[in-house]
Parts: C-alpha cells; sequence; structure tokens
C-alpha cells in the first residue's frame, strides 16, 4: 500500500528499484543502438495501422497485448543466460539481444499507441508515476557521476575517432 504521499514503501520500493535500475542502466546504454532501429520501424505503414487497431482497444485489452512480449522475451531472457553460462556464448548473445530487442522495440511501440488509455488504469498510471520519478531520480545521480562524466567523454572521442576514419574511407582495425 503507498504511503500518504503517494510513494511505495517498503518491499514495493524495494522491488521497483531491483527491476527499474537494471533496466534503465540497460536502456540508457543501448538505446543509441536500438533508437535509430525504432525511428526506421516506426517509418512502417503496416506499424501504423498496427498502433491504430491497438488504440482502439479498450485499457485492460492494450495492457494485455502489451504482456504478450513480456511472457515472451522475459523466458527468453533466462534461457540466454543459462545457455552463456553452459558456454553458448554466441547463441546466449544471440538470444539475449533478441529478447531485450523485443522488450524494449515492440514493448515501447505498443505503449506509445495505447499510452492514454493505458494511463485510464489507475494502478498502472500510479505504477508508471513511481517508476517514472525513480527513473528521472536515479539518472539524475547516475549522470551527475565521474564514471557517467569519463564514459560520456570517451564515447564522444570514440564518434569523433570514427567519424574520421569514415570520411577518409577507412574502416577500424
Amino acid at each position: 500500500m503507498p504511503r500518504p504521499d503517494g510513494q511505495p514503501r517498503g518491499l514495493a520500493r524495494v522491488l521497483i528499484s531491483i527491476v527499474v535500475i537494471p533496466i534503465l542502466i540497460v536502456d540508457e546504454v543501448i538505446r543509441p543502438l536500438y533508437g535509430p532501429v525504432i525511428r526506421a520501424i516506426a517509418r512502417l505503414r503496416l506499424l501504423d495501422a498496427i498502433s491504430a487497431q491497438i488504440a482502439r482497444l479498450p485499457p485492460y485489452g492494450i495492457l494485455c497485448v502489451l504482456a504478450v512480449p513480456f511472457i515472451i522475451a522475459e523466458p527468453l531472457k533466462v534461457v540466454a543466460l543459462y545457455w552463456t553460462g553452459t558456454g553458448h556464448l554466441i547463441r546466449g548473445a544471440v538470444t539475449l539481444a533478441f529478447a531485450y530487442g523485443m522488450s524494449f522495440i515492440i514493448v515501447e511501440r505498443i505503449y506509445d499507441a495505447g499510452r492514454d488509455k493505458l494511463m485510464q488504469i489507475a494502478w498502472l498510471s500510479r505504477l508508471v508515476g513511481w517508476v517514472g520519478d525513480y527513473r528521472d531520480a536515479f539518472l539524475s545521480w547516475l549522470r551527475a557521476t565521474g564514471a557517467w562524466q569519463r564514459a560520456r567523454s570517451v564515447l564522444a572521442l570514440t564518434r569523433e575517432h570514427l567519424g574520421k576514419l569514415i570520411r577518409r574511407g577507412k574502416t577500424p582495425r
């Protein structure tokens, strides 16, 4: 049960932190990689039609559609970790990339299509608010750390170097 100020307490706060923080870190690290893919997919007319169909569903119908990728992707992540742990590195990495791609790309698309109706579900709206608050606070803290600043500098230098190599027609070895 939430506190009077609307924030989760106790176990709910711990569970949200355990789930949200790793997802945020992975999302922040790989978003530059899958962002262009999402934009390319978003331009497909077929997806516009599917999004329109999703938006016409009732709120709990959209929630059920949103649950499908999780029902498929989450067990795949466990299988991928098992394969990786038992020495099948390529199979595990490909499966993990597929599962995360499915989670990030498909779920994001469904959520965007049905967001307004999903927010009509009171408990989900509160949960999204809590997760957003934790996300914002965590990312503010993370981006203020020296490690984050150094990583951004290294990334900027790497992009600059790769850009120069590409403009010269050379590929990195």
